[in-house]
């Protein structure tokens, strides 16, 4: 490392030998420096910072933070936030006094400083918070409590991408605009005007796909859209009151209109509540049965407002393709709590499908269950366990979590440690602190029970989840002599490329599988062929 002077037009080297990392703190005087490898274990997707100060002029060293998370720093350098790992709050450091200040309040995300330096402004999931530099006071705006904020105008930008180190900054005085979406997906555009918010776009019940602003802030464009209404530009101008539609777009979808939704509310067996998006066939009629297709992830309920294109090639699965087929759709939210990732999954799903007793148009048993990556993994799980399901399609998630723990990932370049201890899996301790949480979640340990035929797909150039794993579940449900059809795109990663062969031949595929098991259509030359040799052994 260098320090340029370009007035003196001097080089200054600065050594490495203490610290093998630094980084700019924003300041003429200041350099954030540290060991990113010191006691790093992995179980984290950034190493947590044990940050020092270098002082330039004097050519020495002083620590402000320790186990920092996230670190944020002022626009001028006079102020750097570092999220304290072990209590989850942020600690703020002033370069001019040396003084460290906790704001003891957790659930405060993605701060940003006020170019005035008078406030810190957080996100949260109950509102804005805003934090007194002077006073070393926090409060909340009332006008914003109880909703899930996030600032929309601003300044941001990464000071080291690989450390998770960033400048953040508004500017108050010239106002900004904030997100804000309720316990009932309603979401609204506020313009933060001197002493309060007015609002600019708001509440909708719409889904806001794309926002632009005039300089003033009094006049928004938006496109909108929902489960039966296509996207449309509208233009709102704030001071007059007035809304109006600009562009209607796909005029010509007008099946969308006729789509039927239900939100289910339901809770899982500890008393989470959860909600389940339910969309019925087109054309329903109450006195039939239909099949169903549940498809699993994550929380999918915040996207019941969002709109879904018409044949549009997605991988897999597309919910308006399906009812137009025929089938009912449910896309239940999944949380992961201290049973595991698998076993929590499995309980939610179950919740779920008890939430739909009352709907007797649904054949119970003709029910289906799907799910990618994360919902893929999900859906191999549940298999194993659940006889509640007449057949399954799994594409690329993990059939062995505890391979997966030690595997390494070239998608990301580092161990998947911690996507497990401290990321998606939420499995919050390591495999040698818990060994029977890790085997009483995967998949592959209990293949042997699953008791209903599986579709498998994946990519063998997909490096976010190996594609072996789909062969792993694969070999492991052909030695148990179970129904099973593998399929290996040689070209496609973890996501199909959209317009490709690949992805035309899976969507085909799929939905002759569904079929085929749900609808008795049997005239499908490649299952049967697969199944027939199957049965011939």
């Amino acid at each position: 490392y260098f320090f340029l002077d370009i007035g003196k037009q001097t080089v200054k080297p600065i050594s490495t030998e203490c610290f093998p990392v630094f980084a700019s703190a924003n300041n003429t005087d200041y350099l954030l420096a540290f060991d990113p490898q010191k006691d790093y274990n992995y179980s984290t997707r950034f190493p947590l910072l044990d940050l020092y100060v270098y002082h330039l002029s004097e050519n020495s060293y002083f620590q402000i933070f320790e186990k920092a998370a996230d670190i944020v720093i002022s626009p001028d350098g006079a102020f750097i936030l570092g999220l304290d790992d072990r209590s989850s709050q942020w600690i703020l450091f002033d370069f001019k006094s040396g003084n460290q200040t906790t704001i003891n309040k957790q659930g405060l995300e993605k701060p940003v400083f006020d170019d005035n330096k008078l406030f810190i402004y957080f996100e949260s999931r109950d509102g804005l918070y805003r934090y007194d530099v002077q006073k070393q006071k926090l409060n909340s705006f009332l006008s914003t409590s109880g909703k899930e904020v996030s600032i929309v105008s601003g300044d941001s930008y990464k000071v080291n991408d690989l450390y998770n180190i960033k400048v953040s900054s508004i500017d108050s005085g010239k106002r900004f605009i904030i997100k804000a979406e309720d316990k009932d997906n309603k979401t609204s555009n506020l313009k933060y005007d001197a002493k309060e918010f007015r609002e600019v776009v708001g509440p909708t019940e719409h889904h806001i796909r794309e926002v632009r602003f005039s300089n003033d802030l009094t006049i928004a464009y938006t496109i909108e859209e929902n489960y039966n209404l296509p996207p449309r530009i509208l233009v709102t101008d704030s001071k007059r009151h007035q809304k109006q539609v600009l562009c209607r777009g796909n005029s010509a979808d007008r099946q969308a209109f006729d789509i039927k939704q239900d939100i289910i509310a339901y809770k899982n067996s500890l008393g989470t509540p959860l909600k389940g998006i339910l969309y019925y066939p087109v054309s329903y009629d109450p006195a039939r049965k239909y099949p169903m297709i549940v498809h699993i992830y994550q929380i999918q309920s915040k996207d019941a407002n969002v709109y879904n294109y018409p044949k549009d090639d997605g991988a897999g699965f597309n919910w308006r393709t399906l009812i137009e087929h025929g089938y009912f759709v449910f896309l239940p939210d999944v949380v992961f709590d201290d049973r595991g990732t698998g076993l929590s999954a499995l309980d939610c799903v179950n919740s779920a499908l008890d939430a739909l007793d009352g709907f007797k148009s649904i054949d119970r048993k003709k029910i289906g269950l799907t799910g990618h990556s994360m919902g893929g993994y999900e859906t191999n799980f549940i298999a194993t366990h659940s006889n509640r399901f007449a057949t399954y399609i799994s594409s690329s998630g993990h059939s062995d979590i505890v391979r997966a723990y030690f595997s390494y990932s070239y998608d990301s370049y580092m161990p998947l440690l911690w996507q497990f201890e401290n990321g998606q899996y939420k499995m919050k301790r390591s495999f040698f602190e818990d060994k029977a949480l890790y085997f009483d979640n995967n998949p592959i340990h209990f293949v042997d029970r699953v008791n209903a035929p599986m579709l498998l797909w994946t990519g063998t150039k997909d490096e976010n989840v190996r594609w072996d794993h789909t062969m792993e579940f694969y070999l492991g449900l052909k030695r148990s002599n179970k129904e099973v059809i593998a399929l290996f795109y040689p070209t496609q990663e973890h996501i199909l490329e959209k317009g490709s062969r690949a992805i035309t031949d899976l969507n085909q595929r799929t939905m002759e599988w569904w079929d085929y098991f749900l609808k008795d259509k049997k005239d499908v030359e490649w299952i049967s062929k697969q199944l027939k040799k199957r049965l011939s052994r």
